[in-house]
């Protein structure tokens, strides 16, 4: 069965954790999640930190995909070249891609929640406010298709209709 390479991307506080974990209770599928990678590295203070967390949650997709598990990767994936990197690995090993842009309309409801979101990672600090915006200030734009869910809608609005894009 051909593996599925489920890649989440979006701005801090969008809701891709939320969604990735979800999924991943509900199938079983390994989830790879960049900001548990780079709690391991919170200490360093090296300026490619960010460059290793990605090359390392690479290497962690390369080794399930190359066994065929599907795999779910939660991460910002702020450039383009990132998300080049994951669409030559679906393609050697012949998984399917589905990208999922996670965004948040409402700029008022969004910056709550980045001032109120539950830890996801154990001991990890998310990005906050300021954060968030210089961030946005280098996210490339998407130039492959993608499923964008708006996290001002309803979770399970948004659950459904990525495990509908998912099973398409």
């Amino acid at each position: 069965m051909r593996p599925k390479l489920i890649l989440f991307s979006g701005l801090p506080g969008t809701g891709k954790s939320t969604l990735s974990y979800a999924l991943s209770q509900q199938t079983g599928w390994s989830i790879l999640s960049k900001d548990l990678v780079d709690n391991a590295y919170k200490s360093s203070t090296d300026p490619n930190t960010p460059w290793y967390s990605y090359a390392l949650l690479f290497d962690y997709a390369n080794l399930n995909l190359k066994n065929g598990s599907t795999v779910i990767l939660d991460a910002v994936f702020t450039y383009q070249r990132l998300r080049d990197n994951v669409f030559r690995l679906a393609q050697q090993y012949n998984a399917k891609v589905y990208p999922i842009v996670c965004t948040c309309s409402n700029e008022e409801i969004w910056e709550k929640r980045i001032r109120t979101r539950p830890e996801m990672v154990e001991n990890w600090t998310p990005a906050d406010w300021n954060e968030v915006l210089r961030v946005q200030r280098n996210f490339d734009s998407w130039k492959e298709p993608h499923l964008i869910l708006d996290s001002i809608h309803a979770f399970d609005t948004n659950f459904a209709q990525l495990v509908q894009y998912i099973q398409s």
